[in-house]
């Protein structure tokens, strides 16, 4: 037998209580606790172990589906995620081939519950009847589809559990990879419930990569290795995945290990996420997409105030909207057995949100009051909202952005024509442009006129204004929706590079980039375009570029303000006071931790003055300084709030820089503050990451200008670290708060006061130290 973690440990005084699984070539595990003890050296004190929780049968849960297999033949592995807590077991049948993959939900009280209640009916029994170890189910049987070249998938082959942010948590994805080097996603719903009969689903192909079109794609060290591949040559023998990065997919093959790096959808995966926090009450609730359906939910408070990381728990989840279904895809598009989540984006009043289905190319925007109106009432009031949470959708649609307060949206709209592998025009849209013929004066198509202007074969950015209905109309019709839709026409856009994506913000950035075909090599700019101060309509057309061209980014943020802007390429943040039509730079910082090879920014947001910043694997926060003042430079202080990294300890216990919290977080995004906490999505739910160092509290308050709060957290500060203190409360622009400070030395003081030039202060200390 072999054995393997299964959860994380829980502290029990000096004892912690582990879970394993040991497998046996029988087809049967069995989950055993164990309790140890560890010397402060880390040494283990001591060491006992129960009898089996539950145990897994393998043929048992599958005794209708490989009646006829042979168990000798038979080939298996095992993969725990303890992210998700779940348990995969993949099974390749040594009589036909067939693979499967069964799912069991980790659920802790579930697993109690069901050692209990058999431990209950084994203690009636006689003494000398052995005991049984209870049976834990499965709640998924999935099967594995034959791939395109005929075969079965191989189980080494074969990957259970792939996470990615454009999965749904609600899904099982599967990485397969075909012995010549193809890959596929394949996916399945996962369902939560352990029943006796657990019916088997045939899982589909979500995606598809040809290893030809692959070596296109490659990098120019990959390629050579890659051009040796053809003929058949390459052989793979087994496919893992990176433990720290699940999108680093490894390949065992018969020429060496081959690192792909899976890039699913994203340019579309920049801005949103897959949860939305929004205020209500003194609290905060949140809105989460679970396949179509839209919940919304209460956050529940940390009772104890401890404000420690972990999964934030919410009650009172309802049902407060149905999305359509995708009828503008096709049958097996619909056919899927989860829908990809959309990314959700607020609108800056906080009236809306939009819901975009980037794999679907369609957007809904949703009235915000209307979904949780259900939440204020109680569950036996059976009235609805008298207004539709449905507002405006569409579909063909590459990118959205919100631009400005007034909720109005741009949408980047496909080219009208494009051309297809043999040089002919398509008309992508139904609307052409026509002309009166000269001669009969009747209206004709002019296609020659189309097809030789290049500005048709480029995207379009089109705007819409979201207008209020009057609230007293809705009450003759509960199907009415809050607000109606404008078209405001198209903006004339900037560059010869066609736009690729859209930033939203105070103003539109739209980001525009081409690519060669040959070398793969892309350039192109970013534009900022808004209405001028003296315009007299809000129509598209009025919209003109401000500020200078900037290289295309991969994340645009502003503050709530409009006064700040964030730009980050690659690795780089770049920091602006946008006053326009100018962009003065007022400072720049490192994206990631050093630990990071090729961190991407996943998302940035202000809050309070106080930029967060998150990677695949960390979180980080950036203040800054007096951003108002033009006579002063603006520093900035960057820290790692978290990351799943190994972390290290502070140097003595009085010190107030903070330490680097360690947790496990994929593709985090921030949300907003709840209870002194930050809050983020991720993709297995929301969690908590603490604020509660006081330096983070320092900063976080004198950037929001609560000076007296702050005061009260300066005071818990050990005079041991005033130096550094005052350096810090000095870059945050308030020098007359740090010469106050108990702890400061006598060097550090008459630094900022020459700095700062503080006379009276300064001639203070130099009559002290004449007189000493």
């Amino acid at each position: 037998s072999s054995s393997s973690s299964s959860s994380s440990s829980s502290a029990l005084g000096n004892m912690e209580t582990i879970q394993i699984a040991t497998i046996c070539a029988s087809g049967t595990a069995y989950i055993w606790e164990l309790q140890v003890s560890f010397q402060a050296s880390g040494k283990v004190d001591s060491f006992k172990i129960r009898s089996p929780l539950v145990k897994l049968e393998l043929y048992r849960a599958m005794k209708q589906h490989l009646s006829f297999s042979s168990k000798t033949m038979d080939k298996f592995k095992v993969k725990f995620d303890s992210d998700r807590s779940l348990l995969y077991w993949t099974i390749q049948s040594g009589t036909n081939g067939k693979t499967h993959l069964l799912v069991w939900d980790w659920d802790q009280e579930a697993i109690e519950k069901t050692s209990r209640k058999k431990s209950s009916k084994n203690s009636n029994a006689a003494a000398k009847n052995p005991v049984e170890t209870p049976l834990y189910r499965p709640s998924n049987i999935i099967e594995l589809p034959v791939l395109e070249d005929g075969h079965h998938p191989l189980f080494t082959n074969v990957v259970a559990g792939i996470v990615h942010p454009s999965f749904s948590n609600f899904s099982v994805m599967i990485l397969v990879v075909s012995d010549k080097g193809d890959m596929y996603i394949v996916g399945g719903q996962r369902k939560d419930g352990h029943k006796k009969d657990v019916p088997m689903e045939e899982g589909v192909v979500y995606y598809k990569f040809i290893l030809s079109s692959l070596k296109k794609s490659a990098n120019s060290k990959a390629l050579g290795f890659l051009r040796s591949t053809d003929n058949g040559k390459l052989k793979i023998s087994l496919a893992t995945v990176s433990r720290s990065r699940p999108d680093f997919i490894i390949l065992n093959t018969n020429m060496g290990l081959l690192v792909m790096n899976l890039m699913l959808d994203e340019e579309t995966l920049v801005t949103g996420s897959h949860h939305i926090s929004f205020p209500f009450g003194r609290g905060n609730g949140l809105v989460t997409v679970q396949d179509s359906h839209i919940y919304a939910s209460i956050i529940v408070d940390d009772r104890n105030g401890s404000n420690q990381n972990g999964k934030i728990e919410h009650d009172n989840r309802r049902l407060v909207y149905d999305s359509p279904p995708p009828l503008h895809k096709t049958v097996e598009f619909q056919s899927r057995p989860v829908r990809m989540p959309p990314r959700i984006l607020p609108s800056p009043s906080g009236n809306f949100l939009c819901l975009f289905w980037h794999q679907e190319n369609r957007y809904e925007i949703l009235h915000v009051e209307s979904l949780i109106d259900s939440l204020r009432k109680s569950h036996k009031d059976t009235d609805e909202s008298r207004l539709s949470p449905a507002v405006d959708s569409g579909f063909d649609v590459l990118s959205f952005a919100w631009v400005g307060d007034e909720d109005v949206f741009a949408l980047l709209c496909p080219p009208e024509l494009t051309k297809n592998v043999n040089n002919q025009i398509i008309k992508k849209k139904a609307v052409l442009e026509v002309v009166s013929s000269p001669l009969t004066g009747k209206r004709v198509e002019n296609d020659e006129k189309t097809a030789n202007d290049p500005e048709k074969f480029k995207p379009t950015v089109e705007l819409k204004m979201l207008i209020g209905v009057n609230a007293d109309a809705a009450v003759f019709n509960s199907s009415v929706a809050a607000a109606t839709a404008k078209h405001l026409g198209s903006i004339n856009l900037r560059g010869r590079h066609p736009p690729s994506f859209l930033f939203g913000g105070p103003v539109l950035c739209v980001r525009s980039v081409s690519q060669d075909e040959d070398t793969l090599q892309k350039d192109g700019m970013s534009h900022f375009y808004c209405l001028p101060l003296k315009a007299t309509n809000n129509i598209a057309s009025s919209y003109i570029s401000i500020g200078p061209a900037f290289p295309y980014p991969d994340y645009v943020v502003w503050d709530d303000d409009g006064l700040l802007c964030a730009i980050i390429v690659e690795r780089r943040i770049a920091i602006y006071k946008a006053q326009a039509p100018n962009f003065t730079l007022c400072g720049t910082a490192y994206l990631g931790t050093v630990h990071e090879i090729d961190a991407n920014v996943q998302s940035a947001k202000f809050i309070f003055g106080v930029l967060y910043c998150t990677t695949e694997k960390s979180i980080q926060c950036i203040f800054l300084g007096d951003v108002e003042s033009d006579a002063m430079i603006c520093e900035t202080d960057t820290f790692i709030l978290a990351t799943s990294y190994a972390t290290t300890p502070p140097v003595s216990q009085h010190s107030i820089y903070p330490t680097v919290q360690q947790v496990s977080l994929m593709w985090p995004c921030i949300l907003g503050y709840n209870q002194g906490s930050l809050v983020v999505s991720s993709t297995n739910g929301v969690h908590r990451i603490s604020l509660g160092s006081p330096l983070y509290r320092i900063g976080i308050l004198l950037s929001a200008g609560k000076i007296p709060q702050a005061l009260k957290w300066i005071d818990c500060v050990h005079p041991s670290q005033h130096d550094y203190l005052a350096n810090f409360i000095c870059r945050r622009g308030y020098p007359t708060l740090a010469i106050k400070l108990s702890g400061i030395s006598r060097q550090n003081l008459v630094e900022i006061c020459q700095r700062y030039e503080f006379k009276e202060k300064t001639d203070m200390i130099n009559q002290n130290t004449s007189s000493i």
